[in-house]
């Protein structure tokens, strides 16, 4: 056990634990699964490798005498002599916490997005690069009258504007992913159901890392809006 694993479960001002048995040494820190249930000494990854089975990448929780949580990725394999008898297990644990970190603190950072997306009277959504939507929160789901489900079975957005409209479109998605900037755009979107409504977009481009990875943009329903120029229009014509 070199200075890194024994860091790694909390060990270090312990004697060594080389030439003790597995079996037998008394271990202070203790693997658990993912949901922090302590794994069953012979589930482990070294006593496989003493069994002749090989682990590849096994997630573990380590947790420490002094309360602390480490994540590792274990893996085991045998060691055969010339005569394909095991004489040891060979065992690699590479600490992934910090990882593991991050990956939960986008977690929430994405929770709390989609949380405020959703309080929007606007259609909020995420495509990637081809225009197929990954993402669209309550008010836009209502608005074109899709769900969760089909947004999972992916559409792509050219399901949601009207044909006349497509041309313009996919100009406005080229420029995109093209890194442009765009004005708001005037579309006729379409519904689940066929019917139609104006709507004014507004999108750009999702990066990670500096690279355009997807379109994001935001749809406002303006019927309200195209009804009322048509009434004053019809007013102004009868004044005249």
């Amino acid at each position: 056990a070199n200075p890194a694993i024994r860091e790694l479960v909390g060990i270090m001002d312990e004697p060594t634990p080389v030439g003790q048995s597995l079996f037998e040494m008394k271990m202070s820190w203790k693997d658990c699964d993912l949901q922090g249930n302590p794994c069953p000494l012979e589930e482990l990854p070294l006593p496989r490798a003493l069994r002749g089975q090989r682990t590849l990448n096994q997630e573990v929780m380590a947790v420490r005498k002094d309360g602390t949580v480490r994540h590792e990725l274990v893996s085991g394999v045998p060691i055969y002599n010339d005569k394909g008898e095991i004489l040891a297990g060979y065992l690699v644990c590479t600490d992934i916490t910090e990882r593991k970190q991050a990956e939960e603190s986008m977690r929430i950072s994405e929770a709390r997005y989609r949380e405020l997306a959703d309080t929007i009277p606007a259609g909020v959504y995420e495509a990637t690069v081809d225009g197929y939507f990954t993402y669209a929160n309550r008010t836009a789901m209502e608005m074109y009258g899709y769900g969760e489900d089909d947004i999972r079975k992916r559409i792509h957005f050219l399901q949601v504007v009207a044909p006349e409209d497509h041309d313009a479109a996919k100009r406005q998605s080229q420029a995109i992913r093209e890194d442009q900037p765009l004005p708001y755009m005037d579309y006729t979107f379409v519904r689940k159901d066929g019917s139609r409504f104006p709507g004014l977009l507004m999108s750009k481009p999702l990066k990670r890392n500096g690279r355009v990875v997807g379109l994001m943009g935001v749809v406002t329903d303006i019927s309200a809006l195209k009804e009322a120029q048509t009434a004053l229009r019809k007013n102004e014509a009868m004044l005249q």
